[in-house]
This record gives structure tokens, C-alpha cells and sequence, in this order.
């Protein structure tokens, strides 16, 4: 069976942004340029299901923290992750992940993306529109929020 779509074809890509940002566990976000984040999104879903662009938008040695930090490292110690020990981020689905969330600030040119679960074990990651596209610039393993 043949289904026709009878909406105009710029009907259809005026829609395009909104699907894709509300698409995937409806993330919060603040202070969004539009045109910015469709770019961020379509990067955001490349970075997460093509392993060697994950990598090449990636500048090791890449600041942070990991899992576990010392008390020294929590207390400003820099901490750098490689790419030999670097793991493939892959994308989560928020719907089938009960009590992971996603918070996204937007200030132009740089996106922080916070992902918790059940409030009590975060990561972060602060990516950077540079000239030839978004690249990761920070990352902060899972770990227990200070409070």
C-alpha cells in the first residue's frame, strides 16, 4: 500500500527543527539560537553513531574528570583524558531510560550538556562550534553531584 503526503515539501522542512529537537527525551534548553542547534543536533546524533567522527571532533588530550576523581583532581587537580583509553559515547534514548535525564544550555557557541541519573550521578560535556564544525572540548565522567 502507497501513502501520499500531500504537505508541501517547505512545509515539511519549516517542521524539520522542531521533530528533531523534541524528538529525543525532550531535553531542556536555554538561550537557543535555532539555526545553531539544528547544527548541534545533527552533529550531536553523527558524533554518537559514527565511532571515527566521534573521534576526529574530539582534541586529545581532552580536559575534565574521570570516573571516581581524587580529592585533589575535585579540588582543581587537571585531570586529561586520552584517546587510547577514550569509550565510544553512544546516544541514549531518554524514554526507555527511567530517571536519566538531559539538560542542554546553548550560549551561542558553546552547548554544556548535563545527563543525571535519578539526580544523584552526573557527566558533562561542553562542546564548541569552531569554524569547521562542533567538537567535544571538556568532559566530566559519570559521578556522584556534590552537594
Amino acid at each position: 500500500m502507497k501513502i501520499a503526503f500531500s504537505a508541501p515539501r517547505s512545509l515539511v522542512l519549516l517542521a524539520l527543527p522542531s521533530l528533531i529537537a523534541f524528538s529525543c527525551g525532550q531535553p531542556s534548553y536555554t538561550d537557543t539560537d535555532d539555526a545553531a542547534l539544528l547544527n548541534f543536533e545533527r552533529f550531536y546524533e553523527r558524533f554518537h553513531s559514527d565511532s571515527l567522527f566521534q573521534i576526529s571532533r574530539i582534541q586529545f588530550p581532552l580536559p575534565g574528570l574521570p570516573s571516581n576523581p581524587s580529592a585533589a583532581q575535585l579540588d582543581g587537580e587537571s585531570y586529561f583524558h586520552t584517546l587510547d583509553e577514550w569509550r565510544m559515547h553512544r546516544r541514549i534514548d531518554f524514554d526507555k531510560e527511567p530517571g536519566v535525564t538531559r539538560d542542554v544550555e546553548s550560549f551561542g557557541d558553546i552547548v554544556n550538556e548535563r545527563i543525571c541519573v535519578n539526580n544523584t550521578f552526573c557527566q558533562l560535556r561542553r562542546f564548541y562550534l569552531r569554524d569547521d564544525g562542533w567538537y567535544l572540548i571538556h568532559y566530566d565522567d559519570l559521578n556522584m553531584v556534590r552537594r
